[in-house]
């Protein structure tokens, strides 16, 4: 490893920075609801899990809304990715 870092230093940085951003955003969540899952049944805790970091991004969107004033145009959005759950 240390040789790919000697080597190629600016890849090894653009993958050192994508994972610091992963484990910043589990803290984040463990810092909010915890590190324990409830669950025992397996596909219960999946389905704890994805809750968890639903919540997780919907916080990080009103927090986008109201901190920094920035307002997702959810339609638009929508219609760029051909939802059809929404119609």
């Amino acid at each position: 490893m240390f040789d790919f870092y000697s080597e190629h230093y600016d890849l090894f940085m653009h993958k050192y920075h994508l994972r610091s951003n992963v484990e910043s955003n589990f803290l984040m969540v463990k810092r909010k609801f915890g590190s324990h899952v409830r669950s025992k049944n397996e596909d219960s805790r999946d389905n704890e899990i994805l809750c968890i970091f639903l919540c997780h991004n919907i916080l990080l969107l009103i927090k986008g809304i109201f901190e920094f004033g920035i307002f997702p145009d959810f339609e638009k959005m929508c219609n760029e990715a051909d939802c059809t759950l929404i119609n």
